[in-house]
């Protein structure tokens, strides 16, 4: 809950961290745009946000533009590079 992560982002700033990470939990559901805006408003803008590199997801724009801290991708970039590896490794097998 929404409430919950506010509770206790304000709880960490308050004993000296300096952002919150909120990565939206289990399931890869992430953080909406409305729930970065309460919690920009709450931590008065010391959020980290963990982005969806996909499709209808929040971008690196949208996530700036609402005035968080710092952007997360998480192991989201290795994934991709890891597919392309792979695909391009079948291609070259694929041409024995």
């Amino acid at each position: 809950m929404i409430e919950d992560a506010i509770e206790r982002g304000t709880a960490y700033l308050a004993a000296g961290a300096n952002t919150v990470f909120v990565w939206g939990g289990s399931g890869g559901r992430g953080v909406s745009k409305e729930e970065v805006k309460r919690l920009v408003d709450a931590f008065t803008g010391k959020l980290n946000v963990k982005l969806n590199l996909r499709p209808g997801f929040a971008t690196v724009k949208d996530v700036s533009e609402l005035g968080v801290a710092r952007i997360s991708v998480g192991p989201e970039l290795f994934a991709k590079a890891m597919n392309a590896y792979q695909d391009a490794a079948n291609q070259l097998l694929a041409s024995l």
